[in-house]
């Protein structure tokens, strides 16, 4: 899943998952969501009571602004839950201003993995 990608894509894309809806990507290999990538001001929102976002792939990689992207956002708040199995989180790879917020009540789970931040 690419949210904003390539600076000809303008930036500025927004994805809500809200009101219970539940999105899960489950790649035979890989599943990657990728926020802002050479792209910027791009928010992914997980928000209010079962809502999910589930990454499922063995591989997962999470990425929040890579490779010049800035401002770019992964929102989880009022009871929202992202889950990313065997996942890598990078935030700001070669860029600033990214930003993973996770608000009381909600919840950002991974297994295996790490968190990078360059």
């Amino acid at each position: 899943l690419f949210l904003g990608r390539d600076s000809y894509a303008n930036g500025g894309n927004t994805l809500e998952i809200k009101d219970g809806a539940k999105a899960y990507l489950n790649g035979t290999n890989t599943s990657t969501i990728q926020i802002g990538v050479s792209s910027d001001n791009n928010t992914l929102m997980v928000s209010g009571t079962n809502s999910e976002l589930h990454c499922l792939g063995n591989n997962g990689e999470l990425r929040i602004g890579t490779y010049t992207g800035k401002n770019n956002k992964l929102i989880v708040e009022n009871g929202g839950y992202v889950y990313a199995k065997s996942s890598t989180i990078q935030i700001g790879v070669s860029s600033d201003n990214n930003t993973l917020m996770v608000s009381s009540n909600s919840h950002y789970g991974w297994e295996a993995g790490e968190v990078k931040r360059f």
